[in-house]
């Protein structure tokens, strides 16, 4: 569980619980339930990474929100504040500027990763069998 402050027309103080799902060579899972609604809506995000070769991977990134409001009877006012939930969420978790999927991008693209079939150190030793 992470605690933080964020401003919504004054500082409130936020809290979201990370869980893990999966962690295998195949890939990892995990899930971000926030516990303080945004708007009215309660959001679970599920982040995917599925290893589809030696050096590339498929990321997903599934929001789920759910109303949490007692008086939805204004249809307007409530596809309103989900619009905006669902930006806010875009904006946190995608590849946007600050996004959680553009810190992994830029993360990936800083690394340095070594050409494993060009470098001596990767290479395999001489098979005394061989011929």
């Amino acid at each position: 569980t992470v605690s933080y402050d964020r401003l919504r027309r004054e500082v409130v103080r936020l809290t979201e619980s990370h869980s893990v799902d999966r962690d295998s060579p195949e890939g990892l899972a995990y899930e971000i339930s926030e516990q303080t609604p945004r708007r009215g809506f309660g959001v679970k995000v599920r982040v995917q990474f599925r290893s589809i070769g030696p050096k590339s991977c498929e990321a997903n990134i599934l929001a789920e929100l759910r109303p949490l409001g007692k008086n939805l009877s204004d249809q307007n006012a409530v596809h309103k504040a989900f619009q905006l939930v669902v930006a806010e969420v875009a904006m946190r978790y995608g590849d946007d500027s600050k996004g959680l999927l553009r810190a992994y991008l830029d993360l990936n693209n800083s690394l340095n990763m070594p050409d494993v079939q060009a470098d001596p150190a990767f290479a395999q030793p001489p098979d005394p069998a061989a011929p």
